[in-house]
């Protein structure tokens, strides 16, 4: 059993998966918001500048370098050409915004191991962002995973904001070696590098704010970029999640919530798309089997590439057995709720892929700290809901 935190303190924690643009059914995301969110409240705390120094490439690395001694490798499983190791040495990009980096360079690509080279240097100025976190926040801690596949790396500081006792964690979910994303460390989750650094901060059953993607969902319609509280109102925090609407009201910025999402079911979602995902798959290889002409292939294979290119980012990015717990966000039962943003078509039709710019770090900071001192002032409630539903939700 994880002891309840008997100190009453506030958890904000955010995610990049590195490379995860694509789901099924024309979902399309920039998932790197959480992340430079978090990183942005921290500079503006304390007044920290994160500039590039230097892109190195060769053959088979590509290193960033940022100010306050900020490192990241990336190792692309195929390697590199010389002519994207020249690109890479000549782009003058701003690290902090590493989805748009990437486009800036590359023009587009994909994940699960689609864009090796595209992915790994995201992964790289991820990592170098965190490194200089490390080398210039007093007090803050930082763990890594040695994998090339799930490269994890978590960091996080506790402090105080206007009196609120406030943790703050930052995490990569991605592979040096430009695969995945492998996501199990989203969120809150508690396992792993995570739990040992949630259990450092003494952030376990802690209220927290989870904030995610930049995405464009064709299921929701909306005509102006706006922000989105989600949450289960059985599972999930319903006190986080006010706290957020209440930020946002006062803000007058526009937004959605949706208070039905991510239920807890006996299959993990994942799982259902995984069987979606394999009868397609299962489809098209017995096509190619039956298939006589060149244009016939050419036209199926295009159709797998889409498939792999696509709709495997909706069942690579999180294990089963963590999903059905967490669920698609990483948020563990009772602890909290998410805010995200999402997108109009017109936005899409212009863009196709969505970038994170300095007016959603902006705002998205703006919402945390009204919302931190928002969810103080309901923190009792806020605890006892979460021990109340943490208890009465959490398997396995």
């Amino acid at each position: 059993m994880l002891p309840i935190n008997k100190e009453r303190r506030i958890c904000i924690a955010g995610h990049i998966g590195v490379g995860h643009l694509f789901s099924h059914s024309g979902f399309v995301q920039d998932d790197s918001l959480g992340f430079l969110a978090v990183v942005g409240f921290v500079r503006e705390l304390f007044g920290l500048k994160i500039e590039l120094e230097e892109i190195r490439a060769d053959k088979d690395k590509i290193e960033v370098l940022t100010s306050h001694g900020g490192v990241g490798v990336g190792r692309p499983r195929r390697g590199l050409t010389p002519f994207e190791a020249y690109a890479l040495k000549r782009a003058g990009v701003n690290p902090l915004f590493i989805q748009r980096s990437a486009l800036e360079v590359f023009g587009e690509f994909y994940g699960n191991g689609v864009s090796e080279v595209a992915v790994s240097f995201m992964y790289a100025l991820a990592e170098s962002i965190l490194e200089a976190l490390k080398n210039a926040v007093p007090g803050s801690v930082m763990f890594k995973s040695s994998d090339d596949v799930c490269s994890d790396i978590v960091w996080g500081v506790n402090l105080d904001f206007n009196g609120v006792p406030l943790t703050l964690v930052a995490t990569v979910n991605g592979s040096r070696a430009g695969l995945g994303p492998c996501e199990d460390l989203e969120g809150n989750v508690y396992r792993g590098i995570k739990l040992r650094l949630l259990k450092k901060l003494r952030a376990l059953k802690t209220p927290t704010i989870v904030v995610e993607s930049k995405a464009f969902n064709p299921a929701i319609e909306i005509s102006q970029r706006s922000f989105l509280v989600r949450y289960n109102k059985e599972v999930d925090n319903s006190t986080v999640a006010s706290s957020l609407c209440k930020a946002l009201e006062e803000l007058s910025f526009p937004f959605l919530c949706l208070d039905t999402a991510f239920p807890l079911l006996d299959k993990p979602a994942i799982e259902v798309e995984v069987e979606r995902f394999l009868k397609h798959l299962l489809n098209l290889a017995k096509a190619l089997s039956k298939s006589k002409t060149s244009r016939k292939r050419a036209l199926l294979l295009g159709e797998l590439a889409k498939l792999v290119s696509e709709d495997a980012g909706g069942i690579v990015f999180m294990s089963s057995q963590i999903n059905r717990v967490a669920r698609a966000v990483g948020l563990m039962p009772g602890t909290g709720a998410v805010i995200s943003m999402c997108l109009p078509k017109a936005y899409i039709e212009e863009y196709r892929i969505p970038f994170v710019d300095e007016r959603d770090v902006d705002e998205t900071v703006l919402i945390l700290r009204k919302a931190t001192l928002r969810l103080w002032e309901g923190i009792e409630d806020a605890q006892r809901e979460l021990n109340l539903k943490f208890r009465r939700f959490r398997k396995g």
